[in-house]
């Protein structure tokens, strides 16, 4: 059974292709989901980077990814989440704090 996932709901999926995307939802259908602005992690000297999903596209477009390409859909950690939205909107999101603190 398809697990219906939020509309703008950040998440990672991993692909069959071991490519693992981040990227927010913005449809879904039996066929696939739709991410905008879908971007990989890559290794880099400074840690991991995100660079767009696909490099001669626009990095700024809608994606389909196909249900049979993907292999696992989670929700995105709030560390990962929050680089995502810095990358592709400039806008550096503020957490509440918890109850509990370090």
């Amino acid at each position: 059974m398809l697990k219906e996932n939020k509309i703008g709901q950040i998440i990672s999926l991993k692909l069959s292709s071991g490519d693992e995307v981040v990227g927010k939802i913005i449809g879904q259908t039996a066929d696939g989901i739709t991410l905008s602005k879908p971007v990989i992690l890559a290794a880099s000297r400074e840690g991991l980077a995100m660079v767009p999903f696909m490099m001669t596209g626009d990095p700024e477009s809608d994606y389909l990814f196909k249900t049979n390409n993907i292999m696992c859909i989670v929700e995105t950690n709030d560390q990962v989440s929050d680089a995502y939205v810095q990358t592709t909107t400039g806008i550096s999101p503020v957490r509440k704090p918890g109850i509990i603190h370090a």
